[in-house]
C-alpha cells in the first residue's frame, strides 16, 4: 500500500508569543503599585484579584507598551486575514493569583482578542498557574481514544502556555481558556487585556 495521502490542518487557532522588550521593565514598579480589589469583596476569593482599575493601559505611563501591544494585534489580525488597520483596547486590568489560586475555564465574548503579559514570578513546571488552552467542543468526545497512539494536534484536549517574566501571548477571545492553580510560594502577576 503506498503512503500517498496527507492529512490537512483545517481552520488552525493562531496564538502569538513573544517577549516584551526589556526596556518595558521600568513600567514593573508602577503596576505593582496599583489598588487591588481585597479578597474579601470579592465573591470567590478562590479565583485571585485584580485591580481596582480595569483600564490601566490608558494611563499616560503605559502609552509605550499599549502600542505594541495594539501593534502585536495586527499582525495577529492579518494572519486571520482580518480587514482592519487599527484595534483598540476595551479593558485591561492586572490579575493576581496567590498560592493556592487559579482561574476557571472562560471566554472574552466582548473583544476580536485577548492577551496577557507575564511580569511575576517565573513559572517552573506546568502543574503551576499556566494558562491552559482548551480544544474547542466537538463530537469526538465520545469516542474513547487509544492510550497507546502518539499524541498529535489533534488529540490534544488542551494546550499549556507556561510563561516566564516578559512574555506575552495574543489570542481569539473566544479561545476558551483557564489559569491552572498557583502552585509556588509567590503571586503570579500579569496584565490582561482585551
Amino acid at each position: 500500500m503506498e503512503n500517498n495521502f496527507k492529512i490537512l490542518s483545517l481552520f488552525p487557532t493562531p496564538v502569538l508569543t513573544t517577549s516584551i522588550p526589556p526596556s518595558f521593565s521600568r513600567i514593573i514598579p508602577w503596576l505593582d503599585s496599583q489598588p487591588m480589589d481585597s479578597l474579601e469583596t470579592l465573591s470567590n476569593s478562590r479565583a485571585g484579584t485584580t485591580s481596582k482599575n480595569t483600564y490601566i493601559l490608558n494611563d499616560d505611563k503605559c502609552v509605550e507598551i499599549k502600542n505594541f501591544l495594539l501593534e502585536k494585534s495586527l499582525i495577529l489580525g492579518k494572519s486571520l486575514g482580518y480587514k482592519c488597520n487599527h484595534y483598540k483596547l476595551t479593558q485591561s486590568w492586572i490579575t493576581h493569583k496567590r498560592p493556592n489560586q487559579s482561574h476557571a475555564a472562560h471566554f472574552h465574548s466582548n473583544s476580536f482578542f485577548s492577551g496577557v503579559f507575564f511580569y511575576g514570578h517565573q513559572i517552573k513546571d506546568i502543574s503551576s498557574s499556566s494558562i491552559l488552552f482548551h480544544k474547542p467542543p466537538d463530537q469526538s468526545f465520545q469516542i474513547p481514544k487509544d492510550e497507546n497512539l502518539p499524541i498529535t494536534p489533534y488529540s490534544l484536549p488542551n494546550y499549556y502556555f507556561t510563561p516566564s517574566p516578559g512574555d506575552l501571548v495574543i489570542f481569539p477571545s473566544t479561545l476558551l481558556h483557564s489559569v491552572l492553580e498557583n502552585n509556588t510560594n509567590e503571586i503570579r502577576k500579569s496584565l490582561a487585556f482585551n
